[in-house]
């Protein structure tokens, strides 16, 4: 389903409802709330049935924004958001991994970087058991950067959830018709009704879930 599809379903809705009329540019907003919505339900949130990365099935649904980059901190042990988004081309949303090289280890070994909580960090820098060492690398993420630690140049590779392409149909004057610099979801096709659905929603359509997706499956599309 491109995002020519997305409105139309959207306006399917809308019309069967006796909704009032949204301009393209309002739709694209609605959809791209909807598709963030879908990416943060992964992540914090206690009442999902979904959680990143803690099964194949779930993984999969997130797997087209998954991204690993290889960066280099600076003398410090700062990596930054910056040279992050660089490699991406985009912006990330969240950090799923973090691994160090480190001296004594060959150029293609990488330990993991165990997060660390700000609160907690002076409470293990000293502690020999726990304390950040070279094969034992540390992380914690401040507002702009990563900080690794032990301090030093080397090299990180971050794996990221990066942010979903900005969706538009590119329609400024609300023609109904796709224009040249129109922009498809990032995620995977068997989530797309999930994301009209959650639009639908924020255009304050009051329609039942069940509902949907059975007006969905009766015109052949499929819901995941």
């Amino acid at each position: 389903m491109n995002i020519k599809e997305m409105h139309t379903w959207f306006d399917l809705v809308i019309d069967k409802e006796g909704s009032p009329y949204y301009t393209s540019d309002e739709k694209d907003l609605f959809l791209q709330r909807s598709q963030i919505d879908y990416v943060n339900n992964f992540f914090g949130n206690p009442a999902s049935k979904h959680v990143a990365d803690r099964t194949d099935k779930d993984s999969s649904r997130l797997g087209d924004l998954v991204e690993s980059v290889v960066v280099r901190s600076d003398v410090n042990g700062k990596v930054s958001d910056d040279s992050i988004n660089k490699d991406l081309k985009t912006d990330y949303m969240y950090i799923l991994n973090v691994a160090s090289s480190y001296v004594g280890g060959c150029s293609d070994d990488y330990a993991k970087c165990r997060f660390v909580r700000h609160n907690d960090y002076y409470s293990i820098k000293d502690n020999e058991f726990k304390k950040p060492a070279e094969a034992h690398p540390i992380h914690r993420v401040f507002d702009s950067y990563l900080q690794i630690d032990p301090k030093g140049e080397r090299n990180v590779q971050v794996t990221v959830c990066r942010e979903p392409a900005r969706l538009t149909l590119d329609d400024p004057d609300s023609t109904g018709e796709q224009g040249l610099g129109a922009v498809d979801s990032s995620l995977s096709d068997k989530v797309h009704n999930q994301i009209v659905y959650g639009a639908l929603r924020y255009a304050g359509i009051n329609i039942r879930e069940a509902e949907f997706y059975q007006m969905v499956s009766a015109n052949g599309q499929t819901s995941v």
